[in-house]
């Protein structure tokens, strides 16, 4: 049976009953319903405060300036922060119902760092199609994932990067040590940005996961930074045994 991994859902039930083929395990990494859309200014904020509101809070947390727009919020609460606060949780969790009555079976869930942890374990407790997955170890169909899982694959990383810092220190000259080090930099930056979002620790960005993340571009540009590694580690094996320095062409 094949495992089909959804990220981010954003309250988009109705796609993804239409993108998951039936027959497979759904396996959802959180962020089930929509607070706000940045984009089309939709979501359960805009049902509470108005569109003018949302947009001032947005730009302002686009601009970095969080504690501004905390206080947008704080002023538009003002006097009626009891009521503000019961309709957006009326609203979290219908949205909550109406996602969990969609999940196709087998369901396997992650939450992220929108979801309401309380929530949403409860409803999976009362869902039979859905199954908590956070912080546990699950074998479907012979793929294992886990805590175990996730640190093979980062000592997997550690070893490429630190392979990369020992082609740049073995480099004989400034320009190979240059790009391996320019490589080595570039893995160690998609891998940390990656898996910080992902842990709630790093802004939601677009960075892949090297060599893990769906996408054709991502992997070709791997796949030529690890042959340049490659070349240059040829290359100064070789001007080592000649006792010459080579000329990268």
């Amino acid at each position: 049976m094949a495992i089909y991994v959804v990220s981010d859902l954003h309250g988009a039930d109705d796609a993804l009953v239409k993108a998951v083929p039936e027959g497979t395990i759904l396996l959802l990494l959180g962020d089930l319903i929509n607070f706000i859309d940045y984009t089309s200014m939709s979501g359960i904020l805009t049902e509470v405060f108005s569109v003018e509101t949302v947009s001032e809070v947005v730009r302002l947390r686009t601009a970095g300036d969080v504690l501004e727009a905390r206080r947008v919020m704080d002023a538009r609460s003002e006097g009626r922060e009891h009521e503000v606060r019961a309709e957006i949780g009326s609203l979290v969790r219908t949205e909550y119902d109406r996602v969990f009555g969609g999940l196709p079976e087998p369901t396997y869930l992650i939450v992220g760092n929108v979801d309401n942890p309380k929530t949403a374990h409860s409803l999976c407790d009362a869902t039979t199609a859905v199954t908590w997955a956070d912080g546990r170890v699950f074998e479907l169909e012979g793929e294992r994932f886990g805590f175990v899982g996730a640190a093979f694959l980062l000592s997997l990383y550690a070893l490429l990067i630190w392979r990369a810092l020992r082609t740049m220190t073995l480099s004989k000259n400034l320009y190979g040590s240059m790009i391996a080090g320019g490589i080595a930099a570039m893995l160690i930056f998609h891998v940390f940005i990656n898996v910080g979002m992902t842990l709630g620790i790093a802004p939601i960005t677009g960075i892949p996961l090297p060599l893990m993340s769906a996408g054709g571009s991502s992997v070709i540009v791997t796949f030529i930074a690890l042959g340049l590694l490659q070349s240059i580690y040829v290359q100064s094996q070789l001007a080592s045994r000649q006792g010459s320095i080579p000329v990268l062409r």
